[in-house]
């Protein structure tokens, strides 16, 4: 049962200020978290767990404290990390989670974990009404979310409390999509009703979703819409030894290799590729594609762009 744990965590902070219909600019603050799992999850029926996401702004301090059951297999198994303000990542050793019960008349509860991840912490706040998803992936059971806000070492921070249950096996779909054969040779651009847009070497994580979501949506009530991929050959295509050279000098002064400012490094690589023109064939491709789409309405569109890499 422990391979269902199997799972990779990507987390993030982007601060900066916005301002909506010309209002003054209002600072801002985000924190979040991606989990990636790899692991077999067929066998974790009764499957309980808590989660605490928590972050301090002022120090970058950032944790993840996860308390699992699984029926006949382990209790209260402590998984999860602590990543420093320094960026160094610590694994989670011990863990004790105390959540004091919701009641009706009350907007707030408290709550307190000690945890050890090469030193021990303790930090203890306060949790707010719990929202509740039930499930409609394929298992019965549902999820709580719960805002915080808490102490530790003496800096405030905020996040969530994630708890839940799957009560049922996981269902298998009804019918997988067909295996695709890889091309000969890779368009600059594909648009998302072509099958080989479903290869990630292709294009992409993003890309590769909305080719499978375009092919499920010919059998389901939901509506992808349409558009084209600028393709991994594309951007091979595009790279420059400028861009390159940019690039792992970038590298070299982030890595501590060679003395620089990051800050300023990251603006002269980001002048390079704005000021790089973008390959006629992959213009020709884009422009192809959009207008077989869209035909002669194509120049009365604006069009969205979604990329990592933007």
């Amino acid at each position: 049962s422990t391979e269902a744990l199997n799972c990779y965590a990507q987390t993030g902070v982007l601060s900066g200020t916005v301002s909506i219909n010309d209002e003054p600019d209002l600072e801002l603050y985000l924190f979040g978290e991606k989990v990636r799992n790899l692991g077999n999850r067929a066998n974790i029926s009764g499957c309980k767990f808590t989660t605490i996401l928590g972050n301090t702004p002022a120090t970058g301090f950032y944790f993840h404290l996860t308390d699992i059951s699984v029926p006949y297999a382990f209790n209260n198994l402590p998984l999860g990390f602590v990543l420093q303000g320094g960026g160094d990542i610590v694994p989670l050793k011990d863990l004790d989670i105390d959540i004091q019960p919701q009641t009706s008349n009350k907007l707030e509860s408290f709550f307190k974990a000690n945890f050890n991840a090469e030193e021990e912490y303790k930090v203890k706040g306060k949790v707010t009404k719990p929202i509740v998803f039930d499930s409609v992936l394929g298992w019965s059971g549902c999820l709580e979310f719960s805002f915080i806000e808490f102490k530790i070492k003496q800096q405030q921070g905020f996040g969530l409390i994630i708890s839940g249950e799957i009560n049922e096996k996981l269902k298998r779909p009804e019918k997988a999509l067909p295996v695709r054969s890889f091309p000969k040779n890779v368009p600059l651009t594909v648009q998302f009703t072509n099958e080989i847009s479903q290869f990630g070497v292709i294009s992409g994580g993003k890309g590769s979703s909305l080719g499978k979501l375009t092919q499920l949506s010919k059998d389901n009530e939901f509506i992808v819409p349409r558009g084209i991929i600028v393709t991994t050959a594309a951007y091979e295509e595009f790279l420059t030894p400028e861009i390159l050279g940019a690039v792992k000098y970038l590298e070299n002064v982030a890595y501590g290799n060679r003395a620089g400012d990051l800050k300023d490094i990251c603006k002269k690589v980001s002048n390079i590729v704005e000021k790089t023109p973008l390959p006629d064939e992959i213009c020709q491709s884009i422009t192809e594609d959009l207008k077989h789409m869209y035909g002669d309405e194509v120049d009365g569109y604006k069009f969205a762009v979604r990329s990592s890499s933007t």
